[in-house]
C-alpha cells in the first residue's frame, strides 16, 4: 500500500486494490474519485454549472500530478459519470446534472453519495 504523503490529496493508491475488487466496486470508486476531486470542486471553483475540456484536462492534469492517481482512473471514472447522467456532454463542454445545479448556489460540499441519491434516486 503506498500512501501519498501530501495532507491535500487524503487518498490511499494501492496498486492491487482494483484487482482484489469486482468490475462494480472498482467503476464505483473511479466514479467516486473523479467526482470528489475533480469534477465537483472544479465546478465548485468556477462558481458555474458547467466547464471546458481545457478546464477539465487542467484540473485533471492537476489532481493526477499532485496526488499520483493514474489519469486511466480517472478517465473511466469521468466516462462513467457521462453515463451515469451527473455531466452530460454538450457542443463546447460538460455541463452539470440540472438536479444538482442547485448545490452550487448553497455553496456546500457536494459528496458522491448525495448526488448519486439525487440523480439515480436510490435511498
Amino acid at each position: 500500500m503506498i500512501r501519498n504523503g501530501n495532507k491535500s490529496c487524503n487518498v490511499i493508491v494501492t496498486p492491487s486494490n482494483l484487482k482484489v475488487k469486482g468490475k462494480i466496486a472498482s467503476l464505483t470508486e473511479n466514479r467516486r474519485l473523479s467526482w470528489e476531486m475533480i469534477v465537483w470542486p472544479l465546478i465548485f471553483e468556477l462558481d458555474r454549472p458547467f466547464f471546458t475540456v481545457r478546464e477539465y484536462q487542467a484540473k485533471r492534469d492537476y489532481v493526477s500530478g499532485r496526488c499520483g492517481i493514474q489519469n486511466s482512473r480517472i478517465r473511466s471514472g469521468f466516462v462513467s459519470l457521462i453515463y451515469r447522467g451527473f455531466v452530460t456532454k454538450g457542443a463546447v463542454g460538460y455541463s452539470l446534472n440540472w438536479g444538482l445545479k442547485k448545490y452550487i448556489h448553497r455553496g456546500s460540499i457536494l459528496g458522491y453519495e448525495l448526488a448519486a441519491k439525487s440523480i439515480l434516486g436510490t435511498r
